[in-house]
């Protein structure tokens, strides 16, 4: 407007109005989708572009990501479990899912899952575990990364996940990505019966995404020493 006064002659107030609260509405949702983005702390910029499609993924493959990049199961407070062998692209796929989340302004955390139940070890039994269970209580998305990729958990290890998973049943949405069955996670766990509710918790009201084919993970060439 300032390059171009004379384009205002050509406008109502109403437009004029309507214009400069668009573009500042647009620059506070970039702000935004900036600001959700780095405090997710997702490891890989990932794009819809960059899934691979081919036939070892299966013939719903395509069908089941663009169904899942429409984040109906966020806004419903549904978890998906994404399952696959290493270098299936586990990672990658959730990756992609919170990246969606945060453009589309949900909040997001991504944690590998030791990593998470961590933070709140060093705060447990202080005020500070309190408020830190509270804020993964409101993110609308939590990813947890490689789930019973070890069988050490303690009591302490176990109790820390099922607040975690209590809080957020029905209420937020869980990715979680893991190599192994919801069966086999109540063995790892120790079979205990708070590691079936945990397990309860993830396994029901959710999603599947099962991961076929080989590792998309490739090894580097050596140089030629020549």
């Amino acid at each position: 407007m300032l390059q171009n006064p004379q384009s205002l002659n050509e406008m109502t107030t109403e437009d004029v109005i309507e214009l400069i609260l668009s573009t500042e509405q647009n620059d506070r949702a970039i702000r935004r989708q900036k600001a959700l983005l780095k405090v997710s702390r997702i490891p890989e910029k990932v794009s819809l572009g960059d899934i691979i499609h081919d036939k070892e993924r299966g013939n719903n493959f395509t069908k089941n990501i663009n169904t899942l990049c429409s984040l109906n199961f966020v806004k419903n407070g549904n978890n998906l479990c994404i399952f696959g062998g290493s270098g299936s692209g586990k990672t990658y796929i959730a990756c992609l899912l919170g990246s969606l989340a945060c453009m589309n302004g949900y909040s997001t955390r991504f944690y590998a899952t030791k990593d998470m139940i961590n933070t709140l070890k060093i705060a447990k039994g202080s005020n500070l575990y309190k408020s830190r269970r509270e804020c993964f209580k409101r993110t609308s998305l939590l990813i947890i990364d490689d789930f019973c990729l070890s069988t050490d958990y303690s009591a302490e290890d176990q109790e820390i996940l099922f607040d975690i998973l209590n809080d957020r049943y029905r209420y937020k949405s869980v990715i979680v990505t893991s190599q192994k069955s919801p069966d086999q996670w109540v063995k790892d766990l120790g079979g205990t019966t708070i590691a079936e509710a945990i397990v309860e918790r993830l396994a029901n009201n959710n999603f599947d995404l099962v991961l076929e084919g080989k590792s998309l993970r490739t090894s580097l060439t050596l140089p030629d020493s020549k």
